[in-house]
């Protein structure tokens, strides 16, 4: 029978979370970058309030290196997608 793997407790999950706000997109969403479990990710999120304090919400994206580097190489293709739609 397989074992389930241990999961941090969401203390060391925290310690192992260093953020760095990047932009505001709007009001209510953000990207930042991210380490999280030893892996650099690019988050693109949506961010709600509570009590004054701005907090990370469910709706959003997490992108490994390896996914940011295939959509920055597309950056082009995408404008130009987007020109024209619009």
């Amino acid at each position: 029978m397989a074992s389930k793997r241990k999961r941090g407790s969401k203390a060391d999950e925290k310690e192992d979370e260093e953020s760095v706000a990047v932009c505001e997109i709007s009001k209510n969403r953000k990207v930042s970058v991210r380490k999280w479990r030893g892996q650099v990710l690019v988050d693109i999120r949506e961010y709600w309030y509570k009590g004054g304090e701005c907090l990370p919400g469910k709706k959003g994206i997490s992108l490994t290196m390896d996914q940011w580097n295939v959509l920055q190489e597309h950056v082009k293709q995408i404008d130009s997608a987007v020109q024209r739609v619009n």
